[in-house]
This record gives structure tokens, sequence and C-alpha cells, in this order.
């Protein structure tokens, strides 16, 4: 009975003193064939590793680790098979910000592609599609336009522009009518929609 007494006693002591976030792991080199390891606390945001820099790479994260949750940029990669520009990070929303424009002229800015631009005046409003000197609009940008009021929204290229459009019509149709504006290749753009 005695005999019995001395390993299990050493065995007890031997798993006493696990400081917090450690556990057991199996290690045959050790008496008891086990050892306290410490485990990897998100409290300790990677500081209990020998590089977290090496861990964040192993880990595949990269920059994105290190961001603030509340403002995340994607730089680079693919979300969705959709590859993204490294300069022309893409903006994750369930909507598009509205532009509300209520005079009777205004030139397209960098801050409108992926938007919608809405046009309201009583008399004719010109949209001003900018060239890229002037404005640098990434291929591919899309701004979507809308009239709200009674004045006809005409959409006239800027110097170098080329817009082409079906029966090359440059207006919208009139009140509530919508169009969109793709940049299919540096300065020319295709409009599509509800024209005239």
């Amino acid at each position: 009975m005695f005999g019995e007494i001395g390993p299990k006693l050493r065995t007890w002591f031997s798993l006493q003193g696990a400081a917090s976030g450690q556990s057991l792991a199996a290690d045959n080199t050790k008496p008891l064939g086990v050892k306290w390891v410490t485990n990897l606390l998100a409290s300790n945001n990677l500081s209990d590793v020998s590089s977290a820099s090496s861990a964040r790479t192993n880990l595949g994260l990269g920059s994105i680790a290190t961001q603030s949750a509340s403002s995340v940029a994607i730089i680079g990669g693919n979300i969705d098979g959709v590859t993204q520009g490294a300069t022309t990070p893409m903006q994750i929303q369930g909507y598009r910000p509205i532009n509300a424009q209520t005079g009777t002229s205004y030139t397209l800015a960098a801050g409108d592609s992926g938007n919608l631009v809405t046009l309201n005046n009583a008399s004719a409003i010109t949209l001003t599609v900018p060239p890229n000197s002037s404005v640098n609009f990434p291929t591919g940008a899309e701004i979507d336009i809308a009239q709200l009021g009674a004045g006809q929204v005409g959409i006239s290229p800027g110097s170098g522009v080329t817009i082409n459009s079906y029966n090359t019509k440059t207006h919208l149709a009139g009140q509530y009518a919508g169009g969109t504006l793709k940049q299919t290749a540096t300065n020319t753009w295709i409009l599509i929609g509800n024209l005239a």
C-alpha cells in the first residue's frame, strides 16, 4: 500500500504549478511522459511567440492582422474571385453612397466612382466626364447617374474623352431616368441606361 503512494505523490507534485495559459503536452523525454507548454493567448497579441512577424506570415495573415478593426484596407488579392487593384481598394458595403447635385452643371470627381450621382434642377443640366489628366479614374470605374428634376441631363465628354452609347444618345430620357457610365479604357467610357 505505501509503495503505491510515492509514485502517485510524485506525479501529483510534478503536475502542480502550471502557469496561467499552460496545458500538458506529450514529451517522452520527461519522467511522466508530459510537460507544461504555454498556449498562445489572444490577450498577449502574439507577444508570447519568439517572432510575431513570422507567426503572422506562417498563418498567412500578412498586414491585415495589424490593422485597426474599424478600418481594414484591402489593397490587393481577391474577393470572390474579383482581383482588387493595389491603388484602388474596393469599398465593401451594401449600398452606393449618393452625391446629390442641384446645380445646372457638374463635373465628375474621383469620389464619384462606385457611387450614385443624382442631378436635380428645373433647367437643363450638363454632366461632364473629365479627362484622366484631370481626374485619374481607374479603368473599370463605374458611376451611376439619375435625373430627379425636370431639367434634362446631358452627358458631355471632357477634352480627349470618348463616350460611347447606343445610337450615340447622350441624354437621360427624362425625370427619374437613370444610367451608368463605365470607363472601359483610359478616357473611353460607355454610357448605358434610359437614354434619349
